[in-house]
């Protein structure tokens, strides 16, 4: 992650019943530092890796952390 110039959004899961979706969420957490300013890291709860039944939450996330970069 060192490399990235540009601000990064990360969105994980948290369901209990996906352990490598909590190891992947914990080495972005580690990561968060590494990355530039403007980054962020959400956590859409109870999700499992993919995150399909929440793709709704994803899709809002993603447009609200998007708007600010884009120009209309």
């Amino acid at each position: 992650m060192k490399g990235v110039g540009c601000p990064v959004l990360i969105i994980h899961g948290n369901s209990e019943e996906d352990q490598e979706e909590l190891q992947l969420l914990e080495r972005s957490r580690r990561g968060m530092a590494l990355l530039p300013e403007g980054s962020n890291l959400v956590i859409v709860e109870g999700a499992k890796h993919g995150i399909k039944e929440k793709y709704d939450e994803v899709v809002r996330y993603a447009d609200q952390w998007l708007k600010p970069y884009l120009t209309i």
